[in-house]
């Protein structure tokens, strides 16, 4: 499908990445192209030619962190659209 929003998801909690995984497919115009437990992975497989829409980001991740990992990828990659997961609610981390 032309029109297919091509996902992909970094979370390093194995349950919550199979079960995003699971309900963005339930759309048929998504796709969830590659899943991640860590940002270093994802950054190094990146290439203009099978980018992702929409990036699912979780804060909290070994090495790297989210705020960090987002930075990285905007400067390269300005076009992904990153959407950062947490459950933090300090203000700092979250305006970061």
């Amino acid at each position: 499908m032309d029109n297919e929003i091509k996902v992909v998801i970094i979370e390093d909690e194995k349950e919550v990445r199979e079960g995003l995984k699971y309900l963005i497919e339930l759309d048929p115009n998504m796709a969830v192209i590659n899943v991640y437990d860590r940002a270093e992975d994802c950054i190094k497989d990146l290439t203009e030619k099978d980018l992702p829409n929409v990036i699912l980001m979780d804060i909290g991740l070994p090495g790297q962190n989210g705020i960090e990992a987002t930075h990285s990828i905007k400067k390269q990659f300005p076009e992904i659209n990153i959407l950062i997961l947490t459950i933090f609610e300090e203000e700092h981390k979250i305006m970061n």
